[in-house]
C-alpha cells in the first residue's frame, strides 16, 4: 500500500510531499484505460474522482514523464486487479 501511495504522488508531479497537497483522494480504482488517440491515462473512478486524466504515455504532462506514467498505469492496474485502495495527493 505504501508503494501505491508513493507512486500516486507522482501523478500530479508533487515532489514536496503530502504536507503541501491541496487535495487528497482515496479509494478503489475502477476502469483504468488509455486513450488510443493521444495516449492519455484515464480512470473511470478513483474514490470520488470520475474520469480524471492522470498523465500521458507519450508526452510529458504536468511534470510527469511518459516513463513515470507507465509506472502509474502499471500500479493502478495492479490496484484494480487486487481490489486495493490508492491515495492521491495533488495540487490544483
Amino acid at each position: 500500500m505504501k508503494k501505491l501511495s508513493i507512486v500516486c504522488l507522482l501523478i500530479a508531479g508533487v515532489a514536496s510531499g503530502k504536507a503541501n497537497a491541496n487535495y487528497v483522494c482515496a479509494g478503489n480504482v475502477k476502469g483504468v484505460s488509455i486513450n488510443p488517440k493521444n495516449g492519455d491515462l484515464l480512470v473511470e473512478s478513483i474514490g470520488p474522482l470520475v474520469w480524471p486524466k492522470l498523465c500521458n504515455l507519450e508526452t510529458e504532462m504536468s511534470s510527469v514523464s511518459p516513463e513515470t506514467c507507465k509506472v502509474i498505469f502499471s500500479t493502478l492496474l495492479t490496484a484494480q486487479t487486487a481490489n486495493k485502495k490508492v491515495t492521491l495527493w495533488f495540487k490544483k
